[in-house]
């Protein structure tokens, strides 16, 4: 069994390869990379991955596009997207996005549609574009569609060509009854990027929740009467609260609100990416009791999550009887309500390594891979990055 002397060597050796070997991905799930592999499954996010709950709530950085990400690339559960963040549109170039969305909106008020009736239809097309499999049923003939889309315009081309046939409602309707009968149990229709979707103006702000009214009045009608189809929308909280339609209340208990208030599970989502450093595993390995092996960290028991944590960036903030810093970045990263957002940990993480790497060489550090004074260091940066966005998300 190593001594704490070798252990400390160990540290000490390859501390600096393992600052290089460090990545956090401090922006949005869309673009992490080694998603699947780091991703963290709370009891919360296992409530929100299943196919009964069409409806996740949350504010800005707590999960909902990983949510949305981890279903639309898991290999064992059938998806169909439609609505998408535009870093996750690939292959799926002909999505509305802001500008075909004002056009639908200007062409449904001139012909006395709505945009209930645009969803309807939107998701059949979108079934039938997107789905990957070998026999789709086809609309009534009265509904001609092309071979495949290759762009929103030709998409918003098709919506309206198609809101224009006469009783375009009733053969929608039948077309996604007879694609809910196509389909396997608990085939995922999935929406995200609705925030961002719509575009940012005032006007679009109209349009957005004009839309989303329609969205869940469909939903809400058609919803209990599909057998294999299911919805699952990802939205953030104050999206949700401005919206007014009828049977709102059905949404009551069939929904989940993201909230992180288990700090194990919130340190977690920073030491799963940490721990794609192969030379930080290897040391994390030999760390006293030694008995970390290779239990997924998911399966980890608080004990071992402080420990590693306490490797990555040290037990205490500045020794003695001080604050722990599992304390100190959960308390500091909490916003007014108390609520946390992992998003931040990851950028805090990100910035510290950053401002280790540049200070190690100058004052070598070697009681842990990161010292919990580039905590302190970087924080103002990470606290106007989260003013920034509660600007944005409430501005």
């Amino acid at each position: 069994m190593p001594t704490l002397q070798a252990e400390n060597d160990d540290l000490a050796t390859n501390k600096v390869s393992i600052l290089q070997e460090l990545h956090f991905s401090g922006g949005t799930a869309e673009y992490q990379e080694q998603f699947l592999s780091t991703f963290v499954e709370t009891d919360l996010i296992k409530k929100a991955l299943n196919p009964t709950i069409p409806l996740v709530l949350g504010r800005k950085g707590t999960g909902k596009t990983a949510i949305f990400r981890r279903l639309k690339e898991d290999k064992n559960r059938s998806s169909i997207i439609i609505s998408s963040p535009s870093a996750l549109k690939t292959d799926l170039s002909w999505l509305l996005n802001a500008e075909g969305f004002r056009n639908i909106d200007n062409f449904i008020t001139k012909i006395g549609a709505d945009w209930r009736q645009f969803w309807t239809l939107y998701t059949g097309i979108a079934c039938h574009f997107g789905w990957d499999i070998s026999s789709k049923p086809n609309p009534d003939s009265t509904f001609s569609l092309p071979d495949s889309l290759a762009s929103e315009l030709e998409t918003v081309k098709l919506v309206k060509a198609l809101l224009e046939i006469n009783d375009f409602g009733l053969i929608a309707n039948d077309w996604l009854t007879r694609l809910d009968k196509a389909a396997s149990k608990n085939t995922l229709l999935l929406l995200d990027g609705l925030d961002t979707g719509f575009g940012s103006s005032d006007e679009d702000r109209k349009r957005r929740r004009n839309s989303l009214e329609g969205l869940f009045a469909f939903v809400t009608e058609q919803g209990d009467q599909l057998q294999n189809l299911r919805f699952k929308i990802l939205l953030r909280e104050d999206i949700w609260r401005t919206l007014n339609f009828e049977n709102k209340s059905h949404f009551f208990g069939r929904s989940v609100s993201l909230k992180w208030h288990d700090q194990v599970a919130f340190i977690k989502v920073a030491l799963k990416q940490a721990l794609q450093s192969p030379k930080f595993k290897t040391l994390k390995k030999r760390q006293p009791p030694h008995f970390f092996g290779e239990t997924p960290v998911d399966d980890w028991s608080q004990q071992e999550v402080y420990l590693a944590w306490n490797l990555l960036v040290g037990e205490r903030m500045r020794g003695g009887a001080t604050s722990f810093t599992r304390n100190w970045v959960w308390n500091r990263l909490a916003d007014g309500n108390r609520d946390q957002s992992p998003r931040y940990v990851l950028q805090l993480m990100r910035e510290a390594v950053s401002w280790e790497k540049k200070e190690h060489g100058r004052n070598p550090y070697e009681r842990s891979i990161v010292r919990p004074r580039a905590m302190i260091e970087v924080f103002p940066t990470i606290s106007e990055q989260a003013v920034d966005a509660l600007r944005e998300e409430f501005g």
